[in-house]
């Protein structure tokens, strides 16, 4: 971002301004920019998860030491040991542990150089079912980021089609701008004639009354179109986090210029959206979050068997040993299974009613946006059509009143008519514009 801003500051304002584009937009919507790092800041809080439950598997050092002397028994505890958790369940372990005299909590009696050992537990039923508590975490965390990209994907989207959304605004706030110019000096123009006319005699002094009430009325209204553009800008300029300065050393808006296309039909855009929507994707993400919550309960309906075994070698009698281990655990009611399995089906109906909900909605706001703007199609090309007859008799009536067979209260009549069409049409060409903005936004299509 600072090389774009220096890029433009020193290097463009060698050359002239440019037209705002919406490449141009694209540029400004990087990872500097405020907005796109907001959009994006949850990302950051997933993967962090998933690094957090990766935590269950780091390697762990372990150490402990006991020293009793009570009166009737004396006893020395130490023990310094390795813990590697691995996958489904399975646990290695190994150290260095010394135990003399008596001990307080078990039973073990080592050499007085003491025992190396090495074990292995291992959860049957985790193993057998290739999945654990922690693995589900570690596997859940890392669908809750592929979701929240999903949902980042969604936000940027958003965030794109409020930038073109205001990009649009202010180009028709520009026409709208030049049309109140254009009419000001018009009449500014025509005040000229008249105060000749007025000086010769041919009209009387009440005119210069007149023309000058219709500039004052076309000043307000070109205040109040300066007033919509500059606040239309400040907002774009917002979106871009630039500086007016710097973008009046570099860019100008161009008038509102659209171009009608031919639509293709409401099943190939939906097709299309079905596809692509990134909050779609992430509900379908979803469904996984939901297969892979049910395969962990599974080992609900099971018991749990726990083997372990472990060696030793005691260094003073430079003997080995080992040591094995059996543990099983049933719910017998399985309360806990049926309760879990129940909620993870109620999910699915629920997940599944919400996708179906949601691709019916986005169905009839495909529908309705075709058909507003097949109208708007329709209705501007009615609007052209009309102007052109508007300016014919605006024209005519120009003519008129040089000839003097009109007045200026009915020429003012004709220009603020075909001003306000102009302006309706302009209107018209906004709502088309950002119509065609919100079908690409149904449709997850590239906004710029």
């Amino acid at each position: 971002m600072r090389f774009l801003l220096f890029l433009f500051t020193f290097i463009t304002p060698m050359f002239a301004t440019e037209p705002l584009q919406p490449e141009h937009l694209k540029d400004f919507l990087k990872n500097e920019n405020p907005y796109v790092i907001n959009a994006k800041i949850s990302q950051n809080s997933a993967l962090h998860k998933i690094t957090y439950a990766q935590g269950f598997y780091d390697t762990t050092l372990l150490a402990s030491y006991h020293n009793k002397n009570y009166p009737t028994t004396t006893g020395e505890f130490s023990d310094i040991s390795l813990n590697q958790p691995l996958l489904n369940g399975m646990n290695l372990q190994a150290g260095w542990r010394q135990s003399l005299g008596t001990q307080e909590y078990n039973n073990i009696k080592t050499g007085s150089d003491g025992e190396a050992r090495i074990g292995l537990n291992v959860d049957a039923t985790s193993l057998l079912l290739d999945m654990n508590t922690p693995k589900f975490n570690l596997l859940n965390a890392k669908l809750e980021y592929e979701k929240n990209k999903q949902s980042v994907q969604d936000n940027l989207q958003d965030l794109d089609f409020m930038v073109m959304e205001a990009y649009w605004n202010v180009r028709y706030y520009k026409s709208r701008l030049k049309l109140v110019e254009n009419l000001l000096k018009r009449t500014q123009m025509r005040e000229k004639f008249v105060l000749k006319r007025i000086k010769s005699g041919t009209l009387a002094q009440l005119a210069s009354i007149e023309i000058e009430q219709q500039i004052i009325n076309t000043k307000q209204y070109l205040l109040l179109s300066k007033n919509l553009y500059e606040n239309g800008l400040t907002t774009l300029l917002k979106f871009l986090s630039i500086s007016q300065e710097l973008f009046d050393e570099n860019f100008y808006i161009e008038p509102l210029v659209i171009t009608i296309k031919t639509l293709t039909t409401v099943d190939e855009f939906f097709e299309k959206a079905l596809e692509q929507r990134a909050d779609l994707k992430a509900l379908k993400i979803e469904e996984k979050q939901l297969f892979l919550e049910n395969k962990a309960i599974q080992s609900l309906q099971y018991p749990t068997f726990k083997i372990g075994t472990y060696g030793v070698h005691d260094f003073k009698y430079n003997e080995d040993g080992y040591k094995v281990t059996f543990d099983m655990n049933f719910a017998l009611q399985q309360n806990q299974y049926e309760g879990k399995s129940k909620l993870v089906q109620t999910k699915k109906k629920s997940l599944q009613a919400k996708i179906d909900i949601f691709s019916q909605n986005l169905k009839t706001e495909i529908i309705n946006n075709f058909t507003k703007l097949n109208m708007l199609q329709t209705t501007i090309q009615f609007s052209q059509e009309e102007i052109v007859l508007l300016e014919r008799l605006e024209k005519a009536e120009e003519k008129r009143y040089i000839l003097g067979i009109s007045n200026l209260f009915l020429l003012n009549q004709r220009e603020i008519a075909t001003l306000n069409l102009k302006i309706k049409l302009l209107e018209y060409q906004l709502q088309y514009q950002q119509l065609s903005l919100a079908l690409k936004r149904d449709v997850a299509d590239s906004i710029f």
